[in-house]
């Protein structure tokens, strides 16, 4: 568990045989919550949509951070924050 990254690629491959709703970015980031834990990190589960640019439906997205920094590249790529855990 010393090396995050490395579990981060194993859970990636893995993540369409987790027994989760929702897409692989969530599957994996559950996973990797506890994993992370595990080695010191204090993670945080990220949730955030960003709205259908036409008629549609928005997108869900789910991701990890290990620091408080601001989400520049979240917010450029125009997810808005849903919840933080």
């Amino acid at each position: 568990l010393a090396d995050p990254q490395r579990w981060s690629g194993y859970v990636g491959r893995l993540a369409g045989r987790l027994p989760v709703d929702g897409g692989p970015c969530l599957r994996r980031s559950l996973v990797l919550l506890d994993l992370h834990a595990r080695c010191g990190l204090e993670p945080r589960l990220e949730l955030a949509f960003r709205p259908a640019a036409e008629e549609g439906h928005g997108e869900g997205h789910a991701w990890l951070t290990t620091d408080p920094g601001p989400r520049e590249s979240a917010a450029a790529a125009g997810w808005r924050p849903a919840a933080t855990f």
